[in-house]
Formats: C-alpha cells, structure tokens, sequence
C-alpha cells in the first residue's frame, strides 16, 4: 500500500496490460506485493524528483496530513505517483516474454511525466530572472531550504542592510560627487592622512 495512491488505482491503470495475483505459484501473473512494493518505488521517485522545492513526505504547511492538502495539489501529485508506479511495474512484467511490447506506452507516460515535473519545478535562471518559474503548490510544505524564499514571485528580494554588511548595500548613498561613503563629504588635508 503507497503512502499517497494505492495498489487498486494502479491495478485499474494496468488493466489489459498486467495481470495481478495473490498466489505465489502463478509465475505468469505479477504478485501483489511486488506491486505494492513498485506503487512505493514510484512514490519516493516522486518525492525525490520534488525534494529541491518540496518537504519529503508530502504534508502540509504546518505538517499537515496529505489528505489535508488542498485538492489541486492532492491530484496532480497522486497523478505524478500513478505515472511512476505504472511505468515500474511495466518495465518489471509488462512484454516479458510476450509479443507484446511495453516501449510505447512507457514511453507515453514517461513523457507526460517529465512533462508535469518540468513545469511543477521550472527554474528561470539568467540575469534578472532567478527564481521558480511558477508559484508552489498550494498548501504544500516547501523543503527547509526554500521556506523562506518560495514565495512564487520571479526573482529575488533585494535586502539593504545597515552600512558595513559586506552582503548588502549602504544604508545611505553617494549621489553627489562631492561626498563620500566614508564621511560623507570630501576629506580634508588632515583626514587624508590619518586613513
């Protein structure tokens, strides 16, 4: 049984494609625990595919049960998992030994797949533009390193400190050319020399 989707939705996601069975002497048929144990290959695929931006396991802001989460963000999740366990347990059973074959269809949802995945976690990099392309998930708990700075928004907050961070900007500016960060106006003869 998956944390997030269950062996049922799998099995009905297979249906033509993947016989299941509960007894350990049908070889021809997939046992049900390798099943389960592939639906939760699937699922740490997933976490690990969302981990640069989500918490693992997926909960909600304030660690929330997942099926707390907001509906959206529930179903395009239980999407992503569905997609992972289907296409392990066909690159496990599905075509062996048989005509047919199961690179089409896998690489069907592997596309549609990577597809999700790239726009759920799409990075604008460049110049002006750092940041997630997108918002985050509703309701989902961002990773420890991102709480802060997830917001949604193309880019990056800029924060002026105090004069003398090194990391940010003066608390005043140098507008004039007659002044100076130092003292605030051109130094005189005396102030030249005791630098």
């Amino acid at each position: 049984m998956g944390r997030y989707i269950s062996y049922e939705e799998i099995r009905v996601r297979t249906l033509g494609k993947v016989k299941y069975t509960t007894s350990e002497l049908d070889e021809n048929k997939m046992h049900v625990d390798l099943a389960n144990a592939l639906i939760n290959e699937g699922e740490v695929q997933v976490e690990l595919d969302l981990s640069p931006r989500y918490e693992a396991p997926f909960q909600g802001l304030n660690g929330e049960a997942f099926s707390t989460l907001p509906t959206p963000t529930k179903l395009l999740i239980k999407a992503l998992c569905e997609l992972q366990g289907v296409m392990k347990i066909l690159d496990t059973d599905f075509g062996r030994g048989t005509v047919a074959g199961a690179e089409k269809y896998y690489e069907t949802l592997e596309k549609r797949y990577d597809r999700i995945i790239k726009q759920t976690m799409e990075y604008r990099g460049g110049e002006y533009g750092n940041g997630w392309k997108y918002p985050p998930l509703p309701g989902l708990k961002l990773m420890w390193g991102n709480a802060q700075g997830d917001s949604g928004f193309v880019g990056e907050v800029l924060v002026i400190g105090p004069s003398g961070d090194s990391d940010s900007f003066p608390s005043r500016r140098v507008n004039d050319p007659s002044k100076t960060f130092l003292y605030g106006e051109l130094p005189t003869h005396d102030q030249w020399w005791n630098l």
